[in-house]
């Protein structure tokens, strides 16, 4: 997560962004073991399985206040609010939801949807599963 020995920051935010979606989904699949819980299975070519659904989505985005301080998005936009950013700054969620719908199994799977200056260095696979050096293997 580090260029030129400083800290990068938007690697470091899809690497938030990516542990926090995959605990609400390890969170669902505790919570449920015995049922899928309404999630959709997409296998991909290199044997994957990736899951979508209301229920992960629920947890991620809050469909009322009384649900906003469990919430992944109300965390992130309460942060980025405390920053500075405004709340007409904020990324449209349907717009987000629909990017990583489309980028599944393509070059951009796990990429956020932003300017090529303000891409993470790693996806948020690679952020997931840490690779060892080569001299390691």
């Amino acid at each position: 997560m580090t260029v030129d020995g400083r800290i990068y920051a938007e690697t470091y935010i899809s690497a938030v962004g990516a542990i926090a979606g995959y605990a609400a989904q390890r969170t669902l699949f505790a919570a449920h073991p015995s049922v899928i819980c309404g999630l959709h299975e997409v296998r991909l070519v290199s044997v994957e399985r990736l899951w979508f659904g209301d229920p992960l989505n629920d947890m991620l985005v809050p469909k009322t206040d009384a649900e906003a301080n469990r919430c992944v998005w109300s965390q992130a936009v309460g942060g980025a609010v405390n920053a500075g950013i405004t709340l007409q700054q904020l990324p449209n969620l349907d717009e987000m939801f629909v990017h990583v719908a489309s980028t599944i199994g393509g070059a951009n799977e796990g990429k956020p949807s932003v300017p090529t200056q303000h891409q993470a260095h790693l996806s948020a696979r690679d952020l997931l599963i840490p690779r060892r050096p080569k001299s390691d293997r």
